[in-house]
């Protein structure tokens, strides 16, 4: 888990100390002694400063003043007085800060590298052609060739691996004068079209869900050249490459035989799709399936089925951890489909994944969530008060079940409510994370709340007919329908 991150907008040091104050457990030790090799690093005052900063600042308080002057008298065995640094001892400090900085940097370059292997190997075989290591060489290309053998996903990856391999092959025979006997162009050509032509569809997938949440426009000429080329016989049958080609069919047209087809194909074994992708493709069909369920075409059954088929591929976790925001969705929809089993085993099976400071306010939410649509307020109310801020999302959605929750409790007219309906109304309104749109669906959800809340409590001369007229008169309402089931209700 990530160290918090201390504030220090006005601090010039910032940038250093802000990197530092991210780096994990594992990665400090590991800079530590990254720091401390002599082939890297030869300054023995910027050893000395990371140790001082480990030891009494990194995830532990503000790099402000008094701690500043405190690391340089550590770092540099030299008074400060009372004024604080002065300008030469400013630059000092701020000269190492910014080399170990620089270390940092190589660092997590070196890490990436490790972590990545195609771009490592890489290099590796390009350094190995320059120093003509011919032997050495086609050692590495031949087990680069049986890594790839085994690999089952077809992703970005695996073609740029592929190209990087054909390319070094091809150096390799034009240095060793085979050219003229054989070459590979063919293969580089595949291997780098299929590489280019999934990471376009990828940001054409970017652009249209852009287009499509909020309206923007953007040249796609460009892209469409890559929808071209999936004609070809040698793409059209790529099985990644035609999945994405039907999900942007959907994103465009929003058909629905092109909805069938993709959930026909995931449906089936789908061990060529690479999770991120397989996740990015349920979550076209889920915006799909909400569009359909407001129009009327779909309801929620269809929405839940698409949960728990990503809850079954594992798709709910994200680098071990769970995707807070898919767990909310799935049990939420799990709830109004009457689905509270599987809500439940959810929730406690991906409870331990979830990241520790959030996670007892994570499951009172969902679990208040539950009570909430099993129609046991009180016990609902108990876990929505418990559960506190955890992002934006969880906090609006937070606040508007708890006044849903108090008006189905409050079997008189309560005072505290209506402060609490004020309150919640009044943060909407002065919220600046939400657009204008957003900001007064909310609003307008709490003020027709309020009218229904004292209309049922016999605290207004308004009419229900007036309140369900103004309702309708709304543009925008974030829950029109729970209102109107509630003033039917009355």
């Amino acid at each position: 888990m990530k160290k918090k991150q201390f504030e220090t907008k006005n601090n010039p040091y910032s940038i250093g100390i802000n990197l530092l104050n991210n780096f994990s457990k594992k990665e400090i030790e590991g800079l530590n002694h990254f720091v401390t090799c002599l082939y890297f690093n030869t300054d023995k005052y910027v050893v000395r400063l990371l140790e001082v900063l480990i030891r009494e600042v990194l995830g532990k308080r503000q790099f402000d003043e008094d701690v500043k002057n405190s690391v340089y008298e550590k770092v540099f065995s030299d008074k400060v007085t009372a004024k604080g640094l002065n300008i030469e001892q400013r630059k000092r400090l701020s000269a190492k800060l910014t080399g170990l900085t620089r270390l940092a940097e190589r660092f997590l370059a070196i890490e990436a590298l490790e972590e990545n292997k195609v771009y490592r190997n890489d290099l590796v075989c390009q350094k190995l052609l320059e120093k003509k290591q011919y032997l050495l060489f086609n050692r590495t290309i031949r087990k680069e060739e049986k890594t790839l053998s085994l690999k089952t996903e077809r992703d970005v990856l695996y073609h740029k691996q592929h190209y990087n391999l054909s390319r070094n092959i091809l150096s390799y025979l034009y240095e060793t004068g085979q050219l003229q006997q054989q070459d590979n162009v063919s293969e580089v050509l595949y291997h780098m079209d299929v590489q280019s032509c999934i990471e376009k569809l990828k940001h054409y997938m970017t652009m249209l869900s852009f287009t499509n949440a909020m309206g923007r426009q953007y040249d796609t000429s460009s892209m469409n050249i890559a929808l071209k080329l999936l004609d070809l016989p040698q793409y059209a049958e790529h099985p990644l490459l035609r999945i994405y080609k039907i999900v942007i069919e959907l994103m465009k047209t929003g058909e629905e035989s092109s909805y069938e087809k993709i959930l026909n194909i995931l449906k089936s074994d789908v061990g060529y799709i690479p999770r991120t992708d397989l996740s990015e493709f349920y979550h076209v069909l889920i915006n799909h399936c909400v569009r359909q369920i407001r129009s009327g075409e779909f309801g929620l059954r269809d929405l839940f089925d698409l949960y728990q088929n990503i809850e079954a591929k594992g798709l709910l976790l994200e680098r071990n951890f769970v995707d807070i925001i898919k767990l909310k969705n799935a049990v939420t929809v799990g709830c109004r489909v009457g689905s509270f089993e599987w809500a439940t085993e959810i929730i406690e099976k991906y409870k331990s994944f979830i990241n520790k400071p959030m996670r007892e306010s994570v499951w009172h939410y969902n679990c208040g969530v539950i009570a909430f649509y099993q129609k046991d307020y009180k016990k609902a109310l108990s876990h929505f008060i418990r559960a506190e801020n955890i992002n934006a999302d969880y906090d609006i959605n937070g606040r508007v079940m708890l006044l849903k929750s108090f008006y189905e409790n409050d079997e008189y007219y309560d005072e505290r409510t209506m402060q609490r309906f004020r309150s919640t109304e009044k943060f909407f309104k002065e919220n600046k994370q939400l657009s204008p749109t957003r900001k007064r669906s909310y609003k307008n959800f709490v003020r027709i709340l309020i009218y229904v809340y004292k209309y049922r409590h016999l605290s207004t001369k308004m009419t229900l007919e007036s309140i369900k007229e103004r309702l309708q008169k709304q543009d925008v309402n974030s829950d029109r329908n729970w209102l109107l089931e509630k003033i039917g209700e009355l």
